[in-house]
């Protein structure tokens, strides 16, 4: 008896609230992606003037289609001689552990943070064995860990890396943005530009990216206290803004504040088209704190308030900015990387998500003529690697992502973590 009690409890919670929900935000909109039913490309087509300035790579082996054919799309940015090409995912490093992040310091160098709280580096395709930093102080409980990676603008004057991670804290934990100078075999010169950002076992995601302004943008979780997300006077649930310093900038929203967009849940990644739209990744509720699932794409812009906890899925209001983009059941969008290489225009400004629990690399094709509209989603990479946590864009114009198969959710599954390249070759 108690067995069907409990399971009628967690019907409800589910279900039942789910419909209380909906009975006091009824949708209002249709924007929610069923992930089952986007395609998986299998073959990637390139035009012959792309075909003339990019360099290709021979014996093919898989397949994807990238043709971004849309009843919405002219057809003359379709050209008929379109050659396509197939890829291989091809192993850059393996036997990492929960590889979270890279940045390319040079083409052939990269840093990874791993999330126990090491910056490893591969040079030339190999992976040195010691590590160029390791953090003691790391705080490990869950979802916080070694986050964060990115460099400076002006890296290659000054060799500035920053790097996001959870530490303990008065009993608790925070995140903090910490800047290092990259001495090639080892990371020094620490330098704290913010700390004291809220952070728990859950919902403390913090990443970081400097926006055409030079400011840098760092996102920070709700810390699993949704109503501190409303909160003007803390940081909860935000997106900031600040120097490389760690100063607020005279022109931000709030005075004397570092936010720059509030009332979010859990944002993932950011990244900036070459028109300068702002777009984030975003984790929503998973049935303790909210209806489950409506996992999140954002368009983010300055003082604007994107619901949490009063709305979610297709529920809006007036004063709320909705997603441009709704994912059930859930995704887990880890990473959000939009492709900038001009050598490709029909490909610039395509959103790439890495999905932890979709388990592939989701595509998105943003509207050129309307910000908030998706004209297309895709998907690459089949399930086979398992999670997918970070992706992002080498100087070779080629895509990368990282697994994190062993972290705490660990995947039962024999599929070792590791950084992969996916790279197009000639048929």
């Amino acid at each position: 008896m108690r067995s069907l009690i409990i399971i009628i409890i967690i019907w409800w919670l589910i279900f039942g609230g789910y419909g209380l929900y909906t009975y006091f935000y009824p949708a209002t909109t249709d924007r929610t992606t069923r992930i089952d039913t986007v395609p998986l490309l299998d073959q990637w087509t390139v035009s012959q003037a792309e075909e003339q300035q990019q360099p290709v790579d021979e014996n093919p082996t898989e397949q994807w289609t990238d043709d971004d054919s849309t009843d919405e799309t002219p057809t003359d940015e379709q050209p008929a001689n379109d050659t396509p090409y197939n890829f291989e995912i091809v192993p850059v490093a393996e036997w990492l552990a929960v590889p979270w992040a890279v940045v390319e310091t040079t083409p052939w160098r990269l840093l990874v943070t791993e999330r126990a709280g090491r910056v490893r580096q591969i040079v030339d395709g190999e992976l040195w064995a010691e590590p160029m930093l390791v953090l003691s102080q790391i705080s490990n409980r869950a979802e916080e860990w070694l986050m964060s990676i990115i460099l400076d603008p002006d890296y290659d004057q000054n060799a500035w890396v920053y790097l996001a991670y959870a530490q303990a804290a008065g009993g608790g934990m925070e995140v903090q943005v910490v800047r290092y100078t990259d001495q090639w075999d080892t990371l020094t010169d620490p330098f704290v530009v913010i700390g004291g950002l809220p952070a728990a076992q859950r919902h403390a995601w913090t990443a970081l990216a400097f926006g055409p302004d030079g400011y840098l943008y760092v996102t920070v979780g709700d810390a699993t206290d949704k109503q501190l997300a409303q909160s003007r006077d803390v940081y909860h649930g935000k997106i900031l803004r600040i120097t490389a310093q760690g100063e607020i900038p005279a022109d931000n929203p709030i005075p004397d504040s570092a936010i720059w967009s509030l009332w979010h849940r859990n944002p993932q990644w950011i990244d900036r088209t070459s028109a300068g739209e702002m777009y984030s990744s975003e984790h929503w509720p998973s049935t303790f704190d909210g209806p489950p699932w409506g996992d999140e794409i954002n368009r983010i812009v300055a003082w604007a308030n994107y619901g949490r906890p009063v709305v979610s899925h297709e529920r809006t209001a007036e004063w709320m900015v909705d997603p441009i983009a709704v994912y059930t059941p859930a995704i887990a969008p880890a990473s959000l990387l939009i492709y900038s290489w001009s050598m490709f225009p029909r490909r610039q400004d395509q959103i790439f998500v890495g999905m932890l629990t979709g388990e592939w690399i989701l595509k998105v094709q943003i509207d050129p003529q309307d910000p908030n509209r998706i004209i297309q989603t895709e998907k690459i990479v089949d399930d086979s690697y398992g999670r997918v946590r970070f992706v992002w864009q080498w100087s070779d114009w080629s895509l990368y992502f990282t697994t994190s198969n062993e972290d705490w959710r660990w995947d039962s599954r024999s599929v070792r973590d590791g950084v992969y390249q996916i790279r197009l070759q000639s048929q």
